[in-house]
């Protein structure tokens, strides 16, 4: 693939990365990049109600790079796993994403809900004040992994990305068998720009 421009699919399950991903793709290949297409209830409320801005597959052709959750679907599709499949077919690489720990997603997803946007930085003070219920997450994970078993792709994990270990950060770029320089590639993916911060913890002396 050296010399050429890869077209790239990325699925993920919510909180596990997918938009900083699709961003250093993006500026790595220098590609056209299109983020969750069928995000449905974002198209209802910002376009108008049962609005396809991306009917499928004329919508996604002119990019090179699509990002989309697992449990999204065009309108016109019913069946998640199948539709992802047929999605793979129009791209050179598929890149499964995840997050090993549903717990830490699930409380990253209701963080996320209460501030009330999807890319600013949190703290989280007190974890036991979430009622947090890891079954729509859990549902999503098990999707991920069917596409992963038809497709025969490995699934990526946030937490060996953002992990820190350049042995670790290095396999799971391997997975994807693109022509990446590691240097430039991992300074997207430093734990300490992920969004959640953590406040250091009282000492007493």
């Amino acid at each position: 693939m050296k010399g050429t421009k890869p077209r790239i699919l990325i699925v993920g399950t919510a909180r596990s990365g997918t938009t900083n991903l699709s961003k250093a793709l993006k500026y790595t290949f220098g590609l056209q990049k299109l983020g969750e297409p069928w995000n449905q209830q974002w198209n209802d409320y910002h376009l108008g109600p049962d609005t396809e801005p991306f009917p499928f597959p004329e919508g996604i052709k002119p990019y090179s790079l699509v990002k989309t959750l697992v449990q999204q679907l065009p309108r016109n599709k019913t069946n998640h796993v199948e539709f992802l499949t047929e999605l793979s077919g129009y791209f050179d690489k598929t890149i499964l994403l995840s997050r090993r720990d549903l717990t830490a997603m699930a409380l990253s997803f209701e963080k996320a809900k209460e501030i009330g946007h999807w890319h600013t930085e949190y703290v989280v003070e007190d974890e036991s004040k979430y009622n947090l219920d890891t079954r729509f997450h859990k549902f999503c994970q098990n999707l991920l992994e069917q596409v992963a078993d038809i497709l025969n792709l490995p699934i990526t994990w946030y937490e060996e990305l953002y992990s820190g270990d350049r042995q670790l950060f290095e396999k799971e770029v391997n997975k994807w068998e693109l022509d990446i320089d590691i240097d430039y590639f991992s300074k997207y993916f430093d734990p300490e720009d992920r969004l959640r911060k953590f406040i250091p913890k009282k000492t007493t002396i």
